[in-house]
């Protein structure tokens, strides 16, 4: 900025002192041809005056007197001429020069008046040397012979000669002089050298040229000042407005009362309306920036370059399966769907909108995210696409429930036909004539009986989850040993456990007091151990402890059967999900027996955990808090 005022500051001074210098020369060389041309003409003009004024004196006059008027003549004030009188037949007999400032000593020449007459002229004047022959006479140049024949034939001439005392230029006039009866008696020839008139001219040229030039050096020496404060105001100017602070222009700008105090206050009143917008812009920009950051969809800006402008957190983690920043690059490059980013492509290009479903992260199933994204362009001034903006809602949960929710559907119905089905074939059969048989009748009542106790299980355990998810089962809570509660569904377990050949041990050393429900513990409980023994072979063991660890009460159910693999750990809390469905479905499990125990030890404020290892067992964790959730001791 500095730079660019110092260089305003020089090429104003540049350009008005060239200007003013050119304007100066121009009119000083007018001036100086004025002034030559109207000294010539005054010198003229003078010169034929002088003339005429002295040829007037000498007219109708004795010759005898003739060299005392020409002494005693002032010639013109000022001008250095020089008198030569010439008889009728063309001879010089008398010259007169102007009288030197002082009289130099030895002087032959006597002073009359302010000219100086010579005395060669007046004795050939007194010897009557009449006779002399004009040609002969040294009477100077060619032109000097001019005027004197000129002036003896009666008329007035002018001519530039060379000058009698410096041989240089000079102006001659010629005046006839007349005697009695108005006869030319003789020539009155006056001369005046140009060297001294040139001189004089020089110096007022001189005078005058050092007054132009100290004129130019004033104007330039303003022009520079002037320039020197308008760089200053500049600057201020241009702080005030590249910064927008007000206070950079300064008082005495505001203060000053001329045009630059009105910019000054229309700078600094624009400098507050730019500060107060970027201050305004800036808290937008950070709320929205927040906003955006904030929000639970996915929100990613691709301009029309294809690179990324904004992409918070969940547009990177649904559509790009990515950790760090994606801003800055290529949208193909980062987004993971393909579908998408020709999608995003065709919104460039045409400027329309768009709406699908793509799965984030590598895989394209269930268990990664599912994000419903909608494509919508942002059109600028002129109708072109400027930006597309995809907006990303995870709809991994709702596709998570759609699928529990159809596969609980097929799943109920599946479980409550396969009971109603045997039901309705065994009393068919009965009534086509089985009842007669009492060791068939027999046998078919009792999968009859089975088959509805298997029924009346699977309704209650419907009953009893939706009942918990819905928030409207109540809880009884009292002070418990959740050890003695493990023993009991151990001991009402061990038959079943030793009829399948499968050894239940219990380590139960010391009591592990909490608040709790026992009747939904021993629930929990009943639905570990029982899946245990019944996915545990012939010859295996089940372990059964329960300890105390801070604030919590921990108990374990640890078993040696065949292991969850790893792909279904995930999901065996889910309804009617089954590792072994035809094993469970022997052993006459819901497949409602995980799901009810994972919602009764949440709603106590615990959790359920389970590892396994395919062919060496399974390991569930029951964590329950001592305290409840309202802090009252157990």
């Amino acid at each position: 900025m500095t730079r660019a005022a110092g260089g305003v500051r020089t090429r104003a001074t540049v350009l008005v002192a060239g200007a003013a210098a050119g304007v100066l020369l121009v009119v000083s060389l007018w001036t100086l041809c004025f002034l030559e041309r109207e000294q010539r003409a005054g010198d003229e003009a003078a010169l034929s005056a002088s003339c005429r004024g002295l040829a007037a004196s000498l007219n109708h006059s004795d010759p005898a007197r003739w060299p005392a008027r020409v002494a005693a003549w002032p010639g013109p004030p000022g001008m250095p001429v020089t008198v030569a009188l010439y008889d009728a037949t063309g001879r010089r007999w008398i010259t007169s020069m102007p009288a030197p400032q002082k009289e130099k000593s030895g002087s032959s020449a006597p002073e009359v008046g302010t000219m100086v007459v010579s005395d060669a002229g007046a004795a050939d004047w007194r010897e009557g040397a009449a006779n002399r022959d004009a040609g002969s006479a040294d009477s100077g140049s060619d032109a000097q012979r001019t005027l004197v024949r000129t002036a003896l034939s009666g008329r007035e001439a002018m001519e530039l000669v060379r000058s009698v005392q410096d041989g240089g230029p000079a102006w001659a006039v010629a005046e006839p002089v007349l005697g009695a009866g108005e006869r030319v008696a003789g020539a009155l020839v006056m001369t005046l050298p140009m060297a001294p008139r040139a001189r004089a001219l020089m110096w007022t040229w001189a005078m005058y040229g050092a007054g132009v030039f100290a004129v130019w050096l004033a104007v330039t020496a303003a022009v520079y000042g002037a320039a020197r404060r308008l760089r200053d105001r500049l600057r201020r100017l241009t702080q005030a407005a590249e910064e927008g602070w007000p206070s950079a222009v300064g008082p005495g700008m505001r203060d000053a009362g001329d045009e630059w105090a009105a910019l000054a206050r229309a700078v600094e009143r624009l400098g507050e309306r730019v500060r107060e917008q970027r201050a305004r812009l800036h808290r937008e920009q950070v709320t929205l920036a927040s906003v955006i950051e904030h929000m639970t969809a996915g929100v990613m800006v691709v301009d029309r370059a294809g690179r990324v402008l904004i992409a918070n957190r969940p547009a990177v983690r649904l559509l790009t399966g990515r950790d760090g920043p994606v801003k800055g690059r290529l949208h193909a490059d980062v987004l993971t769907d393909g579908r998408l980013a020709r999608a995003v492509d065709h919104a460039l290009a045409t400027g329309e909108g768009d709406r699908m479903e793509v799965a984030g992260g590598a895989g394209r199933d269930l268990r990664t995210d599912v994000a419903d994204v909608a494509l919508s362009p942002l059109l600028g001034e002129r109708g072109t696409v400027e930006a597309v903006v995809l907006v990303a809602h995870d709809v991994t949960s709702w596709r998570r429930v759609e699928r529990m929710r159809s596969e609980f559907v097929a799943n109920v119905s599946h479980e409550l036909r396969t009971p109603m089905t045997a039901i309705q074939g065994f009393t068919e059969t009965l009534l086509d004539g089985a009842l007669d048989d009492p060791h068939v009748a027999r046998e078919f009542l009792t999968v009859i009986h089975d088959e509805a106790v298997r029924l009346n299980h699977l309704v209650r355990d419907l009953l009893d989850l939706s009942k918990m998810e819905s928030g409207h089962t109540v809880l009884k809570f009292e002070r418990a040993d959740v050890a003695q509660i493990a023993r009991a569904s151990a001991d009402g377990l061990r038959w079943t456990a030793e009829r399948g050949g499968v050894a239940l041990a219990v380590d139960l050393p010391e009591a592990v007091m909490a608040e709790v429900a026992p009747d939904r513990i021993r629930q929990v409980m009943d639905n570990l151990i029982a899946n245990a023994v019944a996915y545990t072979p012939s010859g295996g063991s089940v372990r059964v402890t329960a300890r105390a660890e801070g604030e919590w009460a921990v108990m374990c159910v640890e078993d040696t059967g065949i292991g969850i693999p790893p792909e279904d750990l995930p999901r065996i809390f889910e309804r009617f999900y089954r590792v072994d469905k035809a094993r469970d479905r022997r052993s006459g499990g819901t497949g409602l027996g995980l799901a009810i125990a994972k919602h009764i030890v949440e709603a106590h404020g615990g959790r359920i955990e389970v590892e396994s290892e395919v062919g060496r067992g399974s390991w569930f964790t029951v964590r329950l808090p001592v305290r409840r959730a309202d802090g009252r001791p157990a």
